[in-house]
């Protein structure tokens, strides 16, 4: 019915690991695609959910490749979640990938998933597969993905699922949304991963604070600089980018203080006044240092 109002639409419909492996499923799709003579072959995507369970690569490749004979699109679901999906990209005759929005849901303050993300984004155009990201919840996610190279997404910052009547209707409002043009989006960052680690350092910093004189800490928290989000960035890919630079190898000594001293304070309960301005002080002396590493990046 939408191709017939003139829509240019792909519909994507999800399809499970075992419906894909099993008996007569090209059969049933060139079937089902028969009935639709008129219909763009290339208008129908097939989604590949639950990966983990797709435990057949070579059936599942030739199931695949007969769906791509037919003209049908085919994409990876969830990408970045399994084991296996470096074999997955390997093997499979895929044309899309969809970062799973595990990753793309905090990038805009983790900076590792944000690695994740650039890196699924890179590896998509060197096996030049599209890309998709999934968990798009705001305008500053779609910004970012499009700095780092995706165009496209899905996400409750889009929309929410809806029913097909419903669709019409907000398609014809989508169209008018401004922010979302390309050519209306807001200046970019220019080092996502950099602002992502500070604000990765500042909502750790506010659960120290939340978490002085708890009966319990929490696992998470984190109190090993190695463990935390912004240490576990600054020994992978913060160094990569980063590690030559003086003001970077001087960030980790002040990084360091800051666990020490926050150890302590959870120790003490908070009881020491002096300890707990020492570490504040050195929690804002590292979003400084922080700060004088992009202005010094920047002026390069």
């Amino acid at each position: 019915d939408w191709y017939d109002q003139g829509w240019q639409l792909t519909l994507s419909i999800n399809i499970s690991a075992a419906h894909l492996l099993s008996h007569g499923f090209i059969e049933h799709l060139r079937d089902t695609l028969a009935r639709y003579p008129q219909m763009p072959k290339d208008a129908l995507e097939l989604e590949i959910v639950e990966t983990a369970t797709l435990h057949d690569l070579n059936l599942a490749a030739r199931v695949l490749h007969q769906s791509r004979l037919l003209g049908v699109r085919t994409a990876l679901d969830d990408f970045g979640t399994g084991y296996a999906s470096l074999t997955y990209l390997r093997r499979l005759p895929i044309d899309t990938l969809k970062i799973d929005q595990s990753f793309v849901r905090d990038m805009l303050d983790d900076p590792n998933d944000l690695s994740i993300v650039e890196n699924i984004i890179n590896m998509a155009y060197a096996f030049n597969r599209s890309v998709i990201a999934e968990g798009v919840e705001s305008i500053e996610h779609a910004r970012l993905l499009r700095q780092l190279g995706c165009r496209l997404a899905q996400g409750y910052g889009i929309a929410k699922p809806m029913p097909a009547g419903q669709f019409e209707q907000w398609r014809q409002q989508w169209l008018q949304v401004p922010k979302w043009r390309s050519d209306t989006l807001p200046a970019l960052h220019p080092f996502p991963a950099l602002r992502a680690a500070k604000v990765a350092h500042q909502k750790w910093s506010e659960r120290v604070m939340q978490c002085i004189g708890a009966e319990q800490i929490p696992e998470d928290l984190h109190l090993d600089p190695h463990h935390c989000g912004f240490g576990q960035w600054y020994a992978t890919a913060g160094m990569a980018q980063y590690g030559k630079l003086s003001r970077f190898k001087a960030i980790r000594a002040l990084h360091d203080n800051v666990h020490r001293l926050a150890a302590a304070v959870i120790t003490d309960n908070g009881q020491d006044t002096i300890l707990l301005a020492q570490f504040s002080q050195a929690r804002d002396q590292l979003l400084i240092e922080i700060d004088a590493l992009i202005d010094t990046l920047t002026e390069h």
